[in-house]
């Protein structure tokens, strides 16, 4: 199944109030499976470098459960098939943007470190750091659960 995806899904790009929450800056929107901004959405960095909360596994088959209960079948099996086949490559893929940003953010924030904003990505920097070993492992445990050995 093809649809337009977000391709992006950094918690920066989410604004959320008690009500309602909004996904913005669609700049890397494309046509693709909504498999990719599922796994972008569960990703443990998506979660955890923003709120440093750990979504258990069990939490995590509970919502694509509700989510492919929702969607119905036959889109519910073809989506469960995409998760299984690549959903955890987003994942993967923002683990290393984030080690690649690393890199950038020490060179763009390191003078700027006075200014509140460039010290709250300095300090998200500094504990995306401590995290990458625990965020990989489990990012690599995601290999082992069920969901991705049915296929």
């Amino acid at each position: 199944h093809r649809c337009l995806v977000h391709s992006d899904h950094t918690y920066e790009n989410w604004v959320i109030s008690d009500r309602q929450a909004y996904l913005i800056d669609w700049e890397w929107a494309e046509i693709g499976s909504p498999a990719g901004d599922l796994g972008h959405f569960l990703s443990p960095v998506t979660i955890r470098r923003r709120q440093n909360y750990r979504l258990p596994p069990e939490d995590r088959a509970f919502f694509l459960q509700c989510y492919y209960n929702a969607l119905g079948n036959p889109l519910a099996s073809r989506i469960e098939r995409h998760f299984a086949a690549f959903g955890v490559y987003p994942a993967v893929r923002s683990l290393c943007w984030t080690a690649g940003y690393w890199i950038t953010a020490n060179r763009w924030y390191a003078d700027a470190e006075d200014s509140p904003s460039a010290a709250e990505r300095m300090a998200r920097w500094r504990r995306s750091r401590q995290q990458f070993p625990e965020l990989w492992q489990e990012i690599m445990s995601w290999l082992e659960e069920e969901i991705y050995l049915l296929y």
